[in-house]
């Protein structure tokens, strides 16, 4: 994969992540990103660590299927900051 392939399955990627989060906040009921609508959640327990953590480790394994390595931890950051 050349460095522009790999930078637009990075993009790819985070762009992915970003919509599960946002699926996520909607199938627990978030209707907007405020610290206050997302607190109100989280102390119900509709969104887990687990939750959040499922995302991350299926970006991690299809990093790992397509580029023959596991992730760093600075694109573990820019893409899930």
């Amino acid at each position: 994969m050349t460095p522009e392939e790999e930078q637009q399955f990075k993009q790819t990627l985070e762009l992915k992540g970003l919509q599960q989060v946002q699926a996520m906040y909607k199938d627990a009921g978030i209707a907007s990103t405020s610290v206050t609508a997302v607190t109100t959640v989280l102390s119900k327990g509709a969104i887990t660590e687990n939750t959040l953590t499922t995302i991350l480790q299926s970006g991690m394994t299809e990093f790992e299927q397509q580029l023959g390595r596991k992730m760093t931890y600075g694109e573990m950051r820019e893409l899930y900051g």
